[in-house]
């Protein structure tokens, strides 16, 4: 952050602007006054790395760049005052951001980090059961498809081989499930469950040629008399 001039360099710019403005009324009046005038402009000028050269007979041009100059010292002023206001407002948001972060801060002391770890992974879980429903749902359709044409269930190897379901369900390991399919002519079972309980699901679930899908709330393997999913 820039530091602020200081008061006194304040009066000194307006004292500086106060002596080119006798200057300038005076200018006129007295040969040395003239001549003092001119050693302002030069030493305002070298200040700002320009050079001015007074030609003889020339102090009529001098009173109206002292003007000028003086009219540019006033505009730096207001500039430089205007950006003095704007610090402070920035200074004023900082001090509210920092009152922000401290609030922030004390409040995460008050809560347990490993409770907060498990309410980040409540989302996940629950993204993972609802598509491992999808994939029992999708193997439900399926298998229907797969007796018309063959004649018996699939196993998710033959399923997946006939282009019946895609190659990762087909290996039994997907959202975080292990699924598992036994096939007989007449009817079929399957049940998911998840690889580790309460990280990657927290339920189990299962389903059969009735369409039914079951669950258990522990992530065990549920059975034909679990629950049924609503």
């Amino acid at each position: 952050m820039s530091k602020r001039i200081p008061l006194i360099g304040w009066i000194a710019l307006a004292n500086g602007i106060l002596a080119l403005i006798i200057a300038v009324i005076a200018f006129n009046r007295k040969p040395e006054v003239r001549e003092h005038s001119r050693t302002i402009v030069k030493e305002t000028a070298s200040a700002s790395g320009e050079e001015i050269r007074f030609r003889p007979g020339s102090e009529a041009d001098t009173a109206p760049m002292l003007r000028d100059l003086s009219k540019s010292l006033r505009k730096t002023d207001s500039n430089l005052a205007g950006l003095d206001r704007k610090v402070k407002k920035l200074e004023e948001k900082l001090d509210k951001v920092n009152e922000n972060l401290d609030y922030v801060a004390g409040f995460i002391k008050t809560v347990d980090p490993r409770q907060n770890r498990d309410d980040l992974k409540a989302p996940r879980r629950a993204g993972r059961e609802a598509a491992v429903i999808a994939s029992l749902r999708t193997i439900s359709s399926t298998q229907e498809q797969y007796r018309a044409r063959y004649g018996t269930y699939g196993t998710l190897d033959e399923l997946s081989t006939a282009n019946f379901i895609d190659p990762i369900l087909g290996s039994g390991k997907k959202s975080g499930y292990d699924i598992r399919i036994w096939a007989y002519e007449n009817e079929w079972t399957c049940t998911a469950v998840p690889q580790t309980t309460g990280e990657t699901g927290t339920r189990g679930f299962y389903v059969d040629h009735s369409g039914v899908i079951r669950f258990t709330t522990d992530g065990s393997e549920p059975t034909q008399n679990s629950p049924a999913l609503d």
